[in-house]
């Protein structure tokens, strides 16, 4: 049945793992020179948004044949959008692409190695170049951070317009809730969110001279933070459509999805802690009625 296979799809795990957290995301990108996040995100982030497209079009596709509301049309509309965008994501690679490419053409030229690299990155200014002269690393410098700073920009973007549509799809799905008189699901503002450990890994960036560090921890917050709010939207909207399967006649008893529990509040862990379990298996952080809420699904 579309209806039941929408709910248990809907309460599913985000495909998104919170893996990368501030020390993984600096330590990954000062050792690649910004390069590996680039190169990992874009795809952890395909992966998500498409389940979650298609998560949206099958609950769209089942209020549009089934309910008779209007708005349905509009949801099968607001869930085809709320994909990945190739496009985006080619632009990003098109800034990476070049700026490496730059770099690869002048250690060409002029045989660079490690050294000539850190002294028109993280050390310009500081450290003279062995193997060209400084206005060749002085170019550099601004590829390098104009390149990336563009990539990062892009990809926070991207992401900010995928969450952006998964919303708008939820604000439209709650016009219907309240016809139905079932309560909305909450959908939070757009906002920053990203909590101190995010700027403070972003001033030591900056501090050695990666500006690109500024656009890359407010994509790494941003991408960091969906999944809990993606998992309670869903969860939200899950709990919506059994409501609405449990009010049609007759009544369609569809079992409550099971939770799978939260997420760990310390950065430095993001480990799955279980149902009503009050300690982090993985760090022992306390994690009280944040963890056991019986009104969350996965």
């Amino acid at each position: 049945m579309l209806a039941a296979a929408a709910v248990r799809a809907l309460s599913r795990e985000h495909p998104l793992p919170r893996r990368w957290g501030v020390p993984k995301t600096v330590l990954l990108s000062a050792l690649t020179f910004g390069i590996a996040p680039l190169y990992i995100w874009p795809g952890k982030l395909k992966t998500a948004a498409t389940i979650e497209q298609q998560q949206l079009w099958h609950l769209a596709q089942w209020i549009r044949l089934q309910s008779g509301h209007a708005e349905g049309e509009r949801l099968s509309k607001l869930a085809e959008r709320a994909g990945f965008k190739p496009l985006l994501w080619v632009c990003s690679m098109f800034c990476l692409t070049v700026t490496v490419a730059v770099f690869a053409l002048q250690a060409a030229h002029w045989g660079m190695d490690l050294r000539d690299i850190q002294a028109a990155t993280y050390s310009y200014g500081r450290m003279t170049p062995q193997h060209f002269p400084f206005p060749v690393a002085r170019q550099l410098f601004v590829v390098w951070t104009a390149g990336l700073c563009a990539a990062y920009t892009i990809h926070w973007f991207h992401l900010q317009l995928h969450q952006g549509q998964v919303k708008r799809f939820v604000e439209a799905l709650n016009v219907i809730a309240e016809r139905e008189q079932i309560r909305p699901v909450p959908v939070r503002s757009a906002r920053l969110g990203f909590r101190p450990i995010w700027a403070l890994g972003g001033i030591l960036m900056v501090g050695v001279g990666a500006i690109w560090a500024i656009p890359m921890v407010l994509a790494g917050a941003l991408q960091a933070r969906w999944p809990e709010e993606s998992r309670q939207l869903r969860g939200g909207m899950s709990e919506m459509l059994r409501e609405m399967l449990m009010m049609r006649r007759p009544v369609l008893a569809v079992p409550r999805p099971a939770k799978l529990g939260e997420f760990c509040m310390n950065d430095l862990c993001r480990g799955r802690v279980p149902p009503q379990a009050q300690y982090c298996p993985r760090c022992g952080l306390c994690a009280g009625a944040n963890v056991a809420s019986a009104g969350k699904v996965a």
